[in-house]
């Protein structure tokens, strides 16, 4: 099963709103997450925190958490934290929905 989550920015106040999102998919039998950060100017370390712990919880299951849009400066502090080899990283969602019907 697959899920997408609306388009929103994630800063500390939405962390959250981000987890609960997350969790509900996950509790849903979701195993392959595409987070679309298209719209998102800022990720802080609460979200980045959720995303990690939320990414783990898949691993059993053999999911994968896939973060599709990142801008240049989201994309930087995926690098700089090293994320950018644990989480799959698209240009777009459209890409990481079609790798993910694939895998």
């Amino acid at each position: 099963m697959r899920s997408r989550l609306r388009r929103q920015r994630r800063h500390l106040y939405t962390a959250p709103r981000l987890k609960e999102a997350l969790d509900e998919a996950i509790q849903s039998d979701v195993n392959h997450l595409v987070i679309d950060l298209s719209d998102t100017s800022f990720i802080d370390s609460t979200a980045l925190g959720v995303l990690i712990a939320e990414s783990r919880r898949l691993e059993p299951e053999r999911g994968l958490l896939a973060i599709a849009g990142p801008n240049e400066q989201v994309r930087k502090v995926l690098q700089m934290t090293g994320l950018d080899h644990v989480f799959a990283l698209y240009a777009t969602r459209e890409e990481a929905l079609a790798d993910s019907v694939a895998s």
